[in-house]
């Protein structure tokens, strides 16, 4: 099976929004359902760590 890698920059705009909302703003090519079922099958991570769709992601300083 082919995995792929992708990696989103998070600018302030987007800081405090959901991670599966955040991922479809970014990539146009992915829906919402998709990122919802590749975070419930733990495939997608943040700062190497497993978490939920209901993640909000942060802006780091």
């Amino acid at each position: 099976m082919k995995q792929n890698k992708c990696e989103y920059i998070i600018n302030q705009e987007l800081s405090g929004t959901r991670l599966d909302k955040c991922i479809t703003m970014l990539d146009k090519d992915i829906s919402r359902m998709a990122v919802q079922r590749l975070l419930e099958e733990k495939n997608i991570k943040v700062n190497e760590k497993i978490v939920k769709s209901s993640y909000k992601v942060v802006l780091r300083r």
